[in-house]
């Protein structure tokens, strides 16, 4: 897996975070939460478009305000995940792990320079390589963790 599956991958995820958050958006009541500081307590107020604000007590209007903070929320979640998805297609598109090693191609070929980075196969940013097994190993364990379990039932 190379930096661009995992990128795409993480495009996926902000996909789906920018869609659960449309939804909510489509759902959510008009008008914004104003929240303050009154006497050492926390008021609520509901704010219309060109409307003042509309006071929301606490037990009786708990629903709409948490709808009002879920759009708030929803908002800034969209604002940051498309900011981010827009950054990674940014990079994806302009990323090629091979460029440097084509720049020094046919130079490092003609004995000309000497290269900074050495040679990968296709894929040199892979993450998590798969570790090289030895089978021999692997049967001595079987044979060891078998032995023992031998052991210990009789």
């Amino acid at each position: 897996m190379n930096i661009k599956d995992i990128l795409e991958e993480e495009i996926s995820r902000l996909d789906e975070v920018i869609s659960r958050a449309k939804t909510d958006l489509k759902r959510a009541p008009e008008g914004s939460l104003v929240t303050c500081m009154q006497h050492g307590h926390i008021r609520f107020y509901h704010q219309r478009r060109g409307s003042m604000k509309t006071y929301l007590p606490l037990k009786r209007d708990i629903g709409l305000i948490r709808a009002l903070a879920q759009k708030r929320y929803a908002m800034k979640v969209m604002k940051v995940a498309c900011m981010q998805k827009t950054l990674i297609d940014k990079f994806i598109s302009q990323y090629n792990p091979q460029e440097i090693l084509q720049l020094e191609g046919r130079l490092a070929d003609a004995g000309l320079i000497s290269p900074y980075t050495k040679q990968h196969d296709d894929s040199p940013f892979s993450v998590n390589p798969v570790p090289v097994v030895d089978p021999d190993l692997v049967s001595q364990m079987m044979d060891l963790c078998s032995r023992i379990l031998n052991k210990s039932s009789s």
